[in-house]
């Protein structure tokens, strides 16, 4: 988008970047394709250009950017190296079959993605319970962490217009404009930072 080639070449990159990884550590091992968005998301904020000429529009820039990365670390920490693991989905009625195969195709919305980790931690089925148990075992702080913290990850998928359920099940809807300020994308950051400190970042793609 032109936000994210107007962030990737700004001259003040570098800086950023090196002050977003020292406020958050977590932010210098993120996978490229996050660390981009994310970069972008933290550009619109800050820009001053940004204030004086899209000061409603940079919410839901950020909001839409800082969504995507959340959604990129997902997939390539956690989603792409369990798929590679073929766990069986015979456990699945149709419409959660749907969702399960988009996300394990790299397809899966950041709502889905929220979805299928939150119902790892009640699962129904042996899908749901494998990617537990795989998480137990490659990101052992994450599962308490989606357990004790369900409002947080709603708050993630509402933010970003989605919502995610106890189930794998995402109910779509559009940015809230008027949702969307200067309070409200500090608490995504909040809790977008807590969930990812969670996810391990020696996970590489389909490891």
């Amino acid at each position: 988008t032109e936000y994210e080639r107007v962030a990737a070449e700004a001259p003040e990159r570098s800086f950023g970047e090196h002050l977003q990884g020292w406020l958050w550590p977590r932010f210098d091992s993120l996978s490229r394709d996050a660390k981009k968005r994310w970069w972008t998301a933290v550009h619109s904020l800050a820009s001053p250009q940004n204030a004086a000429n899209i000061p409603d529009m940079r919410w839901k820039v950020a909001a839409h950017n800082f969504g995507e990365a959340i959604a990129n670390e997902l997939k390539a920490r956690i989603f792409s190296p369990f798929a590679a693991t073929k766990p069986s989905l015979v456990d699945l009625d149709d419409r959660r079959l749907g969702i399960w195969k988009k996300v394990l195709n790299g397809k899966g919305t950041l709502g889905q993605l929220i979805g299928c980790l939150r119902e790892s931690q009640t699962p129904s089925g042996a899908t749901a319970k494998r990617l537990n148990e795989w998480l137990e075992e490659r990101h052992p702080r994450l599962p308490n962490f989606i357990r004790a913290n369900k409002q947080k990850l709603q708050a993630i998928a509402d933010l970003r217009g989605e919502g995610a359920h106890d189930s794998a099940e995402l109910d779509e809807r559009p940015l809230d404009d008027e949702r969307l300020d200067a309070t409200a994308l500090r608490n995504f950051y909040k809790y977008a930072t807590d969930l990812l400190d969670r996810v391990e970042a020696n996970e590489t793609p389909g490891a």
